[in-house]
């Protein structure tokens, strides 16, 4: 289920590396409407160029089940609003 036009803050964002070498974030969001907390990995870096901690943005995000539980994917950032 696609989410769209969420507004956000991004409270971290780290590099980390898995076994094989190969790097991914860990990018923590805090949903603006609700105050719900979600940890999100994403293997797009480039997202690393357009999202900074602590900057509120709005996002699209895609929500998934699978039989291990629900999956939640940053799409894309629509805008980035500012820091607070």
């Amino acid at each position: 289920m696609k989410i769209n036009k969420v507004d956000v803050l991004v409270t971290k964002i780290e590099v980390k590396e898995n076994k094989d070498n190969q790097k991914y974030l860990m990018i923590n969001l805090l949903d603006l409407g609700s105050g719900d907390n979600f940890d999100i990995i994403s293997k797009e870096i480039e997202l690393l160029s357009q999202l900074k901690p602590m900057t509120k943005a709005k996002v699209n995000l895609n929500l998934s089940s699978n039989k291990y539980g629900l999956k939640l994917d940053l799409l894309e950032v629509l805008e980035v609003l500012g820091g607070i």
